[in-house]
């Protein structure tokens, strides 16, 4: 098995039989999908009931939150890569998968681009660096829709679940500083809805957001790098972003040159016509 897909969920039917719709019509079929449920009452347990012979694993039971719910999800996973799917999230494209493992590919964690999408309908693409550093960990994380990790490395090194929001952060920093290798692919993994812990806006949820990134800097950075990051990591951000839209900037510049030729051509030709008539 290649890949587990991995999804927890939590009375979001709706959501859920969402996801597995973008599952099932991925034109790449050696994947296992697993759901972790935390005890629904809004028809779930029979959803999953129904699709029984489709899935892997399923249980629909209470759990100590998100990240200990995707950590149940990592012990049935026989896949060498698992991604972690939550209900609502989707591919973006029906060969995601397919695109991922066109190439032989054997980095330990796979990544790529998402695509945010918000409760009014807008959309925001988020676009990784090709190469990731300490950097841009310091005020960046990939969402994990975009990752595919080495199963054998979640199980090793599960979810830290003391991190209630970004334990997945904070799990990417820690096989960084390992020396793990990291390998982007430039496609848009998944469409990512926002709405839960780590992209809330509620008071709480900033504040324990907040404190949280402040324990990921205090154990992964020096003090000195940490007041020295403080200042230069909004500037980092708009370069890392910069430098990732170049090639969308320089298509578009060889189109403008094309057509602004064409339009010069077009009316030396209309000058040369009307002088001759």
């Amino acid at each position: 098995m290649k890949v587990s897909i991995i999804t927890i969920a939590y009375n979001d039917l709706k959501g859920l039989e969402n996801t597995w719709q973008s599952i099932r019509r991925q034109t790449f079929r050696d994947f296992e999908w697993i759901v972790i449920d935390g005890g629904s009452t809004d028809g779930t347990r029979e959803f999953l009931q129904e699709h029984d012979s489709e899935i892997a694993f399923w249980c629909c039971e209470p759990d100590k939150g998100a990240y200990n719910a995707q950590n149940k999800g990592t012990k049935h996973a026989k896949g060498e890569y698992c991604v972690y799917m939550n209900s609502g999230d989707v591919f973006y494209d029906d060969d995601v998968l397919e695109k991922v493992f066109e190439r032989k590919i054997d980095a330990d964690i796979i990544y790529g681009n998402w695509l945010m999408v918000f409760e009014n309908g807008k959309t925001r693409l988020d676009v990784a660096p090709v190469e990731l550093d300490m950097a841009f960990f310091f005020s960046g994380n990939i969402c994990h829709q975009a990752m595919l990790a080495k199963t054998e490395l979640m199980l090793n090194r599960p979810y830290d679940e003391s991190f209630q929001v970004y334990a997945d952060w904070d799990e990417w920093l820690d096989m960084f500083v390992q020396g793990k290798r990291f390998e982007k692919v430039d496609i848009i993994f998944c469409k990512f809805m926002v709405g839960g812990l780590s992209t809330g806006s509620s008071k709480a949820l900033v504040a324990k957001r907040d404190a949280e990134i402040e324990r990921l800097h205090e154990k992964y950075y020096p003090e000195l790098w940490r007041k020295t990051m403080k200042r230069a990591a909004p500037c980092l951000l708009v370069y890392e972003h910069l430098k990732a839209k170049r090639k969308q900037h320089n298509k578009l510049i060889r189109i403008l040159i094309i057509v602004s030729s064409l339009l010069f051509v077009t009316n030396i030709l209309t000058m040369y016509y009307l002088l001759g008539v």
